[in-house]
Formats: C-alpha cells, sequence, structure tokens
C-alpha cells in the first residue's frame, strides 16, 4: 500500500494546525489592543451621555486587560467617574486598586482628590483632613483647583469650620461656576453661617474681604426678628443693593424667606395671669401697664391679640384653677404666672396644654413640661454677664464685696462658677453688714491694709520713734464686684477709694442703679461700671410714648420700678418670638429688657447693656 498520501495528508493536517496555532497566537495579542480601543472608544461615548456607571464599568473592566503600568490609568478613570455618579463608596474601593507606587506626579494630584472626595462625601472628615494636608495647591491646574476648593468648601461646611469655608467659597468665586454650582456653594455656605453666634458674626464684619463681610451681613439679617415675612424681604433687597456684586440666587432668597415664615406662629388670644391684688401687686400693675402699651403701640397686622387679664390674687395654689379657664375662654396663649410658688405648681403638670410664658423662673434642675417658656429679671443672669465682662478684660484675681443674704448668695454663686471656670482665675469674698454706714473694717481686712498697719506699729516700736508711713494695700487683686443696692453703693464706693483702692476697677449689676437719675446722690458711684437693660441705658426715642402710656396706667409707682414695666412690654411680643428663638440656632430678640435668646430648660436669657457712672449719670459704654 502506498503510504505517501497518508503522510501527505498528516503532513498537511500538522501544518494546518501549526498555521491555525500561530494564527491563533496572533489573534490572542492583537484582539486585546483593539478591544481596549473599542470599550475606551465606547466608555468616552457613555460619559458624554451622562452614564457614568457604564462608562466606570468598561474602564474597570479595561484595568484587567491591561498591563501593571497601564492598569493605573484606567483605575483613575474608572474612580473619577464613579465619584461624577455619585458612587464614592465604589470609588473608594477603586482606588484601594491603585498602586500609588506606578503613579506619575500628575495621576498622584488626581488620586489625592478623588481620595478627598471619597472621604468628604461620605463624611470620613478625619481621613478628609488627613489627605487636605497632604495636597500641594500649587501644582493643581484650574480645573484641579476647583474640584480642590469644591471639595473643601464641603468638607469645611460639614465640620462647622466656618472660616474655612468662607475662604473657599470667597476662592471659589474667581472661577466660572454653572449655576447649579453656584447654588450648591452657597447652600452648603449658609448651612454652615447661620449657625453662628452673635460674636462670631461681629468679628467677621470687621474683615478686610468684601465677599465676608457681606455674607456676615446676611446672617445678621436672617438671625434678626421681624414683624412679618414683608420687613425681611425688604431687609434682603437692601442688602442686595448695598452689595450688587454678591450675586446671590434666588433659590436661597427664597430658602431664606420660606424657612423664616415658617417660624411665625401668632396666637389671637392672649391670657395674662396676674396677682393683681395681695402683695405682688404693684409689680403685677406694673408689669400689665407694660403689656397694655406695648399693645396700643404695636403696628404689627399680622400679630394682634385679644389680651384678657386673670387675677390670680396671692394663692399660688389656685394658679391651675385661672390656667383652666383661660383655656375655656379659647385663649391660645398664656402669660404668667409671676410668682416663683404659683409657676412651681404650673410646672407640676407633665404637659401643658397651651405654650406658657411664665414671669419667673423654676429651681435649678426642674423639669420643664411642655409648652413652659420661663422669662424674668433674674439676677443670677447678671452675674455671669459680670464675671464675663471681667473674663473678657483679662482680669485674674477678684475681690467680690457683698452683704449677706439669699439673694447676695444666688449672685455670688453665679459669678463665682462663671469666673472660676478657668484655671488661672481666683477670687476673695469679703462681707459686710447692711446696717452699717462705716465699711473700714471689712475693707481694710479684705484690701490686707490692717497688715500694713501692724508692720507699721511694729516697726515704730523697734525703732522708738513714729514714722512716715502711708498704707499699702494688697496688690495681687485687679477688680472688685460690688454686690449693692444705690443707698449702699453710695457709701461703699468712696470708702474703697479712700482705703487705697481708686484704680481698681469696680463691676456691679443693675441692682447698683434705682432706674432713675439722681446726679447728686449717683455721683459717689462715679466710674462703676454696671450692667442693665436697653430700657434703662439706652432709651429709643420711640420708647418715651410707651413710658408715657405707663405711667398713666400705672401711677407713680413706675419710678420706683421701672424695669417690670419694660418685662411687660417683651413679654407681649415673645409670643411672637418664642417659636423662632426655640427653631433657630443663636437667634435672639432685641427686647427692650435685653437682647433675648432661648436657652437650656426653655430659659429665656437676657443679653445686657454696659454703662458707666460719669458725674452722677449712667453713660452707655462698649465693650471688648
Amino acid at each position: 500500500m502506498n503510504n505517501k498520501p497518508k503522510l501527505t495528508i498528516l503532513y498537511c493536517t500538522i501544518v494546518l494546525i501549526s498555521l491555525l496555532f500561530v494564527t491563533g497566537c496572533g489573534t490572542s495579542t492583537l484582539r486585546p489592543e483593539r478591544d481596549v480601543v473599542s470599550q475606551e472608544a465606547r466608555a468616552k461615548t457613555l460619559l458624554k451621555q451622562q452614564k457614568f456607571s457604564q462608562a466606570a464599568e468598561l474602564y474597570l473592566n479595561i484595568a484587567t486587560q491591561v498591563s501593571n503600568a497601564k492598569k493605573a490609568s484606567y483605575l483613575m478613570h474608572a474612580t473619577e467617574i464613579l465619584i461624577l455618579a455619585g458612587d464614592y463608596l465604589q470609588a473608594q474601593t477603586t482606588l484601594t486598586r491603585v498602586d500609588k507606587a506606578t503613579l506619575n506626579p500628575e495621576q498622584l494630584i488626581r488620586y489625592q482628590l478623588a481620595s478627598l472626595a471619597s472621604h468628604v462625601y461620605l463624611a470620613q472628615f478625619q481621613a478628609a483632613e488627613q489627605v487636605i494636608q497632604g495636597i500641594n495647591q500649587a501644582r493643581l491646574n484650574t480645573r484641579q483647583s476647583q474640584q480642590y476648593l469644591t471639595y473643601s468648601l464641603e468638607l469645611y461646611a460639614a465640620t462647622n469650620d466656618y472660616l474655612s469655608a468662607l475662604g473657599a467659597y470667597v476662592d471659589l468665586t474667581d472661577y466660572p461656576l454653572s449655576t447649579n454650582a453656584k447654588q450648591h456653594n452657597q447652600t452648603r455656605l449658609w448651612e454652615s453661617l447661620h449657625q453662628l453666634s452673635n460674636d462670631d458674626i461681629n468679628i467677621l464684619q470687621t474683615n478686610t474681604d468684601p465677599i465676608i463681610t457681606a455674607w456676615a451681613e446676611l446672617i445678621k439679617i436672617n438671625q434678626n426678628t421681624y414683624e412679618n415675612k414683608q420687613q425681611l424681604q425688604q431687609a434682603i433687597a437692601q442688602w442686595q443693593t448695598k452689595h450688587p456684586q454678591q450675586q446671590i440666587t434666588q433659590k436661597l432668597i427664597t430658602q431664606i424667606i420660606a424657612s423664616y415664615s415658617s417660624y411665625f406662629i401668632a396666637p389671637k388670644k392672649i391670657a395674662v395671669l396676674l396677682p393683681m391684688t395681695g402683695r405682688y401687686k404693684q409689680i403685677s400693675k406694673l408689669i400689665y401697664a407694660g403689656i397694655t402699651a406695648a399693645e396700643q403701640l404695636n403696628e404689627n397686622l399680622d400679630y394682634a391679640p385679644e389680651i384678657t387679664l386673670y387675677d390670680t390674687s396671692d394663692n399660688p395654689a389656685a394658679i391651675m384653677t385661672h390656667y383652666q379657664a383661660a383655656v375655656d375662654d379659647g385663649a391660645e396663649y398664656i402669660i404668667g404666672p409671676l410668682s416663683k410658688e404659683a409657676v412651681e405648681h404650673i410646672a407640676q403638670q407633665q404637659e401643658l396644654s397651651l405654650p406658657t410664658l411664665t414671669l419667673n423662673y423654676l429651681p435649678d434642675h426642674t423639669n420643664t413640661p411642655k409648652n413652659l417658656y420661663q422669662y424674668g429679671l433674674l439676677p443670677e443672669d447678671e452675674a455671669s454677664q459680670v464675671a464675663d465682662l471681667m473674663i473678657k478684660r483679662d482680669h485674674k484675681h477678684a475681690l467680690i464685696l457683698s452683704p449677706q443674704g439669699n439673694w447676695e448668695t444666688r449672685l455670688i454663686t453665679a459669678f463665682s462658677q462663671h469666673f472660676e471656670e478657668g484655671e488661672d482665675r481666683t477670687l476673695d469674698i469679703q462681707y459686710y453688714e447692711k446696717n452699717k454706714v462705716d465699711f473700714s473694717g471689712p475693707l481694710k481686712q479684705a484690701l490686707l491694709i490692717n497688715q500694713s498697719e501692724s508692720r507699721h506699729k511694729e516697726l515704730s516700736a523697734i525703732v522708738g520713734k513714729k514714722l512716715k508711713y502711708q498704707p499699702r494695700r494688697r496688690q495681687d487683686i485687679d477688680a472688685i464686684f460690688l454686690i449693692a443696692r444705690p443707698e449702699l453703693a453710695r457709701l461703699m464706693r468712696p470708702q474703697i477709694n479712700y482705703q487705697y483702692a481708686t484704680e481698681l476697677p469696680v463691676y456691679s449689676t443693675s441692682h447698683i442703679f434705682s432706674g432713675t437719675e439722681n446726679i447728686t446722690k449717683d455721683r459717689d458711684i462715679n466710674d462703676v461700671i454696671f450692667c442693665d437693660m436697653p430700657w434703662i441705658i439706652d432709651p429709643q426715642i420711640e420708647d418715651d410714648i410707651a413710658r408715657e402710656l405707663i405711667e398713666i396706667e400705672a401711677g407713680n409707682g413706675y419710678q420706683d420700678l421701672p424695669r417690670f414695666a419694660a418685662m411687660g412690654i417683651d413679654a407681649y411680643h415673645l409670643p411672637l418670638q418664642i417659636h423662632t428663638l426655640q427653631i433657630r440656632p443663636n437667634s435672639s430678640f432685641q427686647g427692650v429688657t435685653g437682647n433675648l435668646r432661648l436657652t437650656n430648660n426653655n430659659h429665656i436669657f437676657r443679653q445686657l447693656s454696659w454703662s458707666k457712672f460719669r458725674n452722677g449719670r449712667p453713660r452707655l459704654i462698649q465693650t471688648p
């Protein structure tokens, strides 16, 4: 048998298989390259169509087909697209697959920005702060700088670093941003800034950058209180006229107005619970005179409640009977009661059916039922503000001069707790008797002048003759907190000067001033610095009409207790403002008894003004 055909067929088969193998090997080398090019073109098309997730998936697939040298580039493409898609967790996971050792300087910057974005949007703020410290801003191109500032603004706004957020926002204004980007940036900045306190805003307003000062003014406008939405709109319009370069978006303006409008809850009928007979009748008469004066002068058409007075007499235990009568009569808001005992009876309820503004305070650590708000002329608030001013003025060692008594103890405790919060501040307390006119004994003891006198006597005895001598007071005290009513203060202040302490600043509360000027007598308390309500030391022209109405209603009693009339004025306005104070952090209402804000336990805190006696008259002063 001729085997040649079989051999030929076998040979041809082997050659064919070999050719197929060679061809196959060639195809396996060329096809991935063609596939990568095809997939990359497809990914770019999907990207243009904003199909981000699909585009990122293609780049991730390509990364599995290329060499290690090229892999990082495709993984970075996928990460950046995932960030565009908002899939920050997947973006962060993808970054873990990148070998940073293979990145060139430009890719490393992209890696850092992508890492920053993923940490920021996943609320991993500590990690984001570490990344941001390693980014060299000088090496960023224009697009990367814009990304860096955008992510920074997000980070600082989220972590309440409002100064850095403002800085990032100001820098972003140099870039051509889309309307959506501008709106987003303004919203994020607003969320950070509207939490600021009045002190923070005042600091911002002193900044030299016009953008920062403009935003500070806008926040101030938002934190002010207005009688209606139209007043707020007018204030914003005036702001826009003053700052035409600040293109605040209409979306944010709408948001501000809508948010503010939602805070107004205007009751149509208010019940006032006051003991118009009994031991508190004079105070009650003045408070009610303030309420009715505010009602007559009210020009807010959106807030014109009907006021009904209920005489609660001198029986605190019966307060809930009067309260229920007001509820049955259709009241929507309660002002009162006045006495501390009556307020404590009210507070025993688990929940009050109506919002209630008491005119006194509960003891500390008392549970406050829902709907109860505490307002009054609390001495402790004044003492803490005296301590705060002394701290701001860097006083380190204070001397308290005070009579002994329950009221005085409250002031001492409040002052001491606040003043001694810092480790480097100390104080001494020296008591004096109220029924004396000569305070040289306690003053010498407090100022250690008696020790100086003893040393002089000892030295004279040693040398056997009387030596020329001027006593010296202790030098470690740098301020005095004087607790005294006018009659005692007029006696005490000259004697402080006499005991070689003329240069020591003396501070006090409103209790040192009667509220009515008495130039002849008050010359003796010249240079004493004290806090008091604007109604007393910073009166406005429009207050004159209110005073006339109060004096007609209350008679001569106003001159004796003017501050309670002012309390009535603010009590009338607070039902409209109370919800705003509760909902908006750091918001306040500028009343005649002070700048009012709501603190813990629904306690209304009065930020007072400062005055200094000069030539027997209190003169308003600015404080640090």
